[in-house]
């Protein structure tokens, strides 16, 4: 004898029926449309990056990125990450020059160099000998990230200031294997010391 099902049964299990199809079909435009809002949210987040990573460039001349930026493309890229730019010529410009392979769990710190605080009137001095010179002047609107030992000079009372003589765009950075200084800058930074001296020796200078 064949048990045939209640009505009440059929019923439940259209309705069941129905509502898994229906629930899978609503999962499925859910998930397609998160994934399209995740890809635009970081489409937005990379665009934000190379807004930050250009702005960067453009206010320190290509020499580094703030913290805030790194941050910012710390998080993008899902961890830290090491650059490093080169010119069409091979040349490197900016950057990590040997970026690491592997995170590095435990850190160290070895030859720790003091911050260098330029002086006011020191700075002054300077500013007024390279005018003198007509020199193009590019006074740096952030703190310089690289090392210096000059930093120990006004730990001690000393009026010092820390300047750079700029050898061009295309000239490898210092520390580079093909880095050869260009001897035109010597009569340059010469005379610049010399107008500097004569400043201080001057009755002007208190």
């Amino acid at each position: 004898m064949t048990r045939t099902m209640s009505l009440r049964a059929r019923l439940v299990l259209i309705i069941l029926t129905s509502l898994m199809l229906i629930s899978l079909i609503l999962g499925g435009f859910a998930f397609q449309d998160a994934k399209a809002r995740a890809n635009d949210r970081f489409d937005r987040s990379l665009l934000s990056t190379v807004l930050a990573i250009s702005r960067d460039t453009a206010l320190s001349g290509g020499d580094a990125l703030s913290p805030a930026t790194l941050n910012l493309l710390g998080d993008t890229s899902g961890g830290p990450v090491f650059y490093h730019v080169y010119a069409p010529n091979g040349a490197y410009v900016t950057g990590y020059a040997t970026p690491p392979v592997n995170r590095v769990p435990n850190l160290s710190w070895h030859d720790v160099f003091s911050t260098v605080v330029n002086d006011v009137e020191a700075t002054n001095i300077a500013r007024n000998a390279a005018r003198a010179k007509e020199l193009n002047i590019l006074e740096m609107n952030r703190p310089m990230r690289w090392s210096e030992g000059f930093g120990r000079f006004g730990l001690d009372g000393a009026h010092a200031t820390l300047m750079f003589l700029g050898a061009g765009e295309t000239q490898p950075q210092l520390h580079n294997p093909d880095y050869d200084f260009p001897d035109v800058l010597l009569p340059l930074s010469a005379g610049l010391f010399l107008a500097i001296v004569e400043q201080i020796l001057s009755a002007d200078v208190v």
